[in-house]
């Protein structure tokens, strides 16, 4: 078995919501503290795209398990795709965002031990280095605006 044959390929659909620069300078996105559930312990919301899902019935679905958000093609855009590697694994990471107004007591938290609005610097530091959300990360670096203040 050559090494490209031990490699498996796992297709995410992500999503970040995220409130406009009203409320913080540069604007924060809600993301999941995995603490005591898995790694890393910090991430963003989203899991495996499922035979025959494509990637955005994929972050619905995520939006409606992780969020208890029943979310339309409408409330979401496709930004990226991005690729990653991780050991043995080739992560394809489809990244979506959602413009949100309000605020977390309208969530029901399906997985994680909490949720929490970061700027995108302070989300920055919380990546852990090596794992897929390192690309995301890079991303969030060439996408965000110069006064987004990245560390």
């Amino acid at each position: 078995m050559t090494y490209a044959e031990t490699v498996r390929h796992i297709h995410n659909a992500i999503l970040i919501p995220y409130r406009p620069p009203v409320h913080s300078d540069s604007g924060q996105m809600l993301v999941q503290d995995r603490r005591g559930h898995r790694p890393p312990p910090w991430g963003f919301f989203g899991g495996g795209i499922e035979a025959g899902e494509t990637p955005l019935q994929a972050v619905l679905r995520e939006a409606w398990e992780e969020l208890g958000m029943r979310l339309s093609a409408e409330h979401v855009q496709a930004r990226a795709v991005l690729h990653a590697r991780l050991r043995d694994l080739q992560f394809t990471l489809h990244l979506h965002t959602w413009k949100y107004s309000g605020d977390t007591s309208e969530f029901r938290l399906g997985e994680g031990a909490g949720m929490e609005w970061v700027t995108p610097a302070e989300m920055l530091t919380r990546v852990e280095a090596g794992g897929p959300d390192t690309a995301i990360s890079e991303w969030m670096r060439a996408f965000l605006p110069s006064s987004a203040k990245l560390p």
